[in-house]
């Protein structure tokens, strides 16, 4: 298991040793979406409808940010982080790299993330039991912060450590950020002045499993208050919950004044 501070090198080692054959690593479409689709029938893996929707998500983002690929790859087959479980379990530092979210990462320092450390355990059993090999090679940067939590829930594991300048690496991660940044509010600006406009529909499976779990088996409110939640609408709760409880904007992200902006410009709606 590979830790190491962003930037550190760390995404090429797990590349690297990835070429074994011996070893089992996540590749991104597998990150992205862990488990087959309903009716998904088997097959190769670049047939698998997974593997056509991360690819569609990577030609997307080249469009946004050309030069992405440049500075952090992210091919269907590319081998990435394993803070994709983490993040399916409401934990890890993914969210921090998608907005400024001051009061997630005071949250996120101030719980211990060994149970999220299990939970990710149980997806690699998952998907060990769906197709070996057995020995997992795996990296996250978020590991350095928590190498306890990681020896407790993988007592033998080996443990390999990338090391680089501190001032080196936040320079190079701002320089990520901030082309990130201008480049999707550019992007948005664009569309905006032109009336371009994209029809995205999101959907829950189970939107009353899913207000069940998040409110009633984590959180552990009574089921009374379920109830009210799911009169206002339970896809409504969650938004409102992760945004007022978890992520706390206020007002000065960029990436939020971009959405504003789109907002503003383009006729959006929720159906």
């Amino acid at each position: 298991m590979i830790a190491g501070l962003p930037r550190s090198g760390t995404t090429h080692l797990v590349n690297m040793l990835a070429a074994d054959p011996r070893l089992r690593s996540s590749q991104l479409w597998e990150m992205c979406f862990p488990f087959p689709l309903p009716g998904e029938q088997p097959g190769p893996i670049e047939q698998s409808p997974r593997f056509e929707m991360t690819k569609e998500m990577w030609k997307n983002n080249n469009v946004v940010l050309p030069y992405m690929a440049a500075i952090h790859e992210m091919h269907p087959d590319h081998v990435h982080e394993n803070i994709e479980f983490q993040g399916m379990d409401f934990s890890s530092y993914q969210i921090e790299w998608r907005a400024r979210v001051p009061r997630w990462s005071h949250y996120y320092f101030a719980h211990d993330q060994t149970p999220h450390y299990a939970y990710e355990k149980k997806m690699m059993q998952a998907l060990t039991w769906m197709r070996g090999p057995n020995r997992w090679l795996t990296k996250a940067p978020p590991n350095m912060e928590n190498l306890i939590p990681l020896h407790t829930v993988f007592p033998d594991a080996t443990i390999v450590i990338t090391h680089r300048d501190p001032v080196a690496v936040i320079r190079s991660s701002l320089t990520l950020l901030a082309y990130w940044v201008d480049d999707f509010a550019s992007v948005i600006a664009r569309a905006a002045e032109d009336g371009v406009t994209f029809d995205i529909v999101q959907e829950f499976i189970d939107p009353e499993g899913t207000a069940f779990e998040i409110y009633v088996e984590r959180a552990g409110q009574p089921n009374r208050i379920l109830a009210q939640l799911m009169l206002a609408g339970p896809v409504a709760a969650l938004y409102d919950g992760v945004r007022d409880a978890a992520l706390g904007w206020d007002g000065s992200d960029p990436i939020r004044d971009a959405l504003d902006l789109l907002g503003g410009a383009l006729d959006l709606h929720q159906s």
